[in-house]
C-alpha cells in the first residue's frame, strides 16, 4: 500500500510538472504570437505610409514635369506668368472669389467656413463639447471621443462679420468694418451649424502614426446647431462709461462754480480792505 501511494504521488508530481511546462509553453507561444502580430501590423502600417509617400512624390514629380506643357498650352496663363507684377495674383484671387460665390449662392445667408477660418475652429470646439456631452458617437469604450467622428462642414449665419473672413479683406474694408461695428451697440445673433459623421476606426501600433481621418460610408450625418447670443454684453460697460462721464461733468461743474464764488468773495473782501 505504501508503494502504491508513493507511485501515485510521483505520478501526480509528474502530471503537475507537465501541466506547468504546458502552461509556460502556451504563455510563451501567446506572447510570441502577439509580438509577431504587432510587428506585422507595424510593418504593414510603415509600408502603407511609404507607399502613400511614394505615390504623392510621383504625382508631384509628374505635375512638375507636365507644368511647362500645361502653361504653354494655355496662352492666357503663360501671359500672366511672364507678365510679372500682380496680374497672376489678382487672377487667382478672382477665380477663388468666383468659386466661393458659386458655393455660397445656394446657401442663402448661411456661410460655409473654410479650414483656415478661425471661426471654424471656435465652432468646431463647441460642437465637440456638445457631441461629447450628448454621447452622439460612442466608441469602443462607450464614450464619445473626437476620434470617433469627423467634422465635415461648418456653416455660419448672422453676427457682425461678413461671410468672407475680414482678415482676408483689404485695409480699407477692414478699417471701415472696425469703425462701423463700434457704433453697433447690440450684437446680432450668430448661429453655427456643424455636420459630423462617424469615422473609420484604425488600429494604430505603438509608436505608429495614425492615418488621416475617414468617414464611414452609408452613415447618417449629425448636425449640431449652436446659438452665440452675446445680447447686451457691451451695454453694461457703455452705461457705466456714460454714468461716470456724466458724474465727472456734474462734479467738475459744481467745483467750477464753487471756485468762482470763492474768487468773487475774496475779490470783494480785497476791495473792501483797499478802500479803508
Amino acid at each position: 500500500l505504501y508503494d502504491i501511494d508513493k507511485a501515485a504521488a510521483s505520478l501526480a508530481a509528474l502530471i503537475e510538472a507537465q501541466n506547468q511546462k504546458r502552461r509556460a509553453f502556451e504563455a510563451e507561444l501567446t506572447t510570441q504570437t502577439d509580438r509577431l502580430a504587432r510587428e506585422i501590423e507595424t510593418t504593414r502600417a510603415e509600408w502603407e505610409k511609404e507607399k502613400k509617400v511614394r505615390e504623392l512624390e510621383t504625382r508631384e514629380r509628374d505635375a512638375i514635369e507636365k507644368a511647362p506643357d500645361a502653361v504653354a498650352a494655355d496662352s492666357a496663363t503663360e501671359a500672366l506668368i511672364n507678365g510679372g507684377g500682380t496680374a497672376l495674383r489678382d487672377a487667382v484671387r478672382a477665380d477663388a472669389n468666383s468659386v466661393r460665390e458659386a458655393v455660397d449662392a445656394p446657401l442663402g445667408d448661411w456661410c460655409l467656413l473654410t479650414e483656415s477660418d478661425p471661426r471654424r475652429g471656435e465652432a468646431q470646439a463647441s460642437a465637440d463639447a456638445a457631441l461629447a456631452n450628448a454621447d452622439a458617437f460612442p466608441g469602443a469604450d462607450g464614450e464619445t471621443d473626437t476620434t470617433d467622428y469627423l467634422i465635415k462642414n461648418v456653416f455660419l449665419y448672422g453676427g457682425k462679420e461678413p461671410c468672407e473672413p475680414i482678415t482676408e479683406s483689404s485695409m480699407v474694408k477692414r478699417t471701415w468694418h472696425r469703425v462701423a461695428t463700434v457704433f453697433q451697440v447690440k450684437n446680432p445673433d450668430m448661429y453655427a451649424a456643424a455636420t459630423a459623421v462617424r469615422s473609420v476606426q484604425h488600429v494604430v501600433p505603438p509608436g505608429g502614426t495614425p492615418p488621416p481621418a475617414e468617414s464611414l460610408d452609408d452613415t447618417s450625418e449629425v448636425t449640431v446647431v449652436m446659438l452665440r447670443n452675446l445680447g447686451n454684453k457691451r451695454m453694461i460697460p457703455f452705461v457705466f462709461a456714460v454714468v461716470t462721464f456724466l458724474g465727472f461733468v456734474i462734479f467738475t461743474t459744481m467745483l467750477h462754480y464753487r471756485d468762482k464764488e470763492a474768487m468773487a468773495v475774496r475779490a470783494a473782501f480785497s476791495g473792501a480792505g483797499a478802500g479803508k
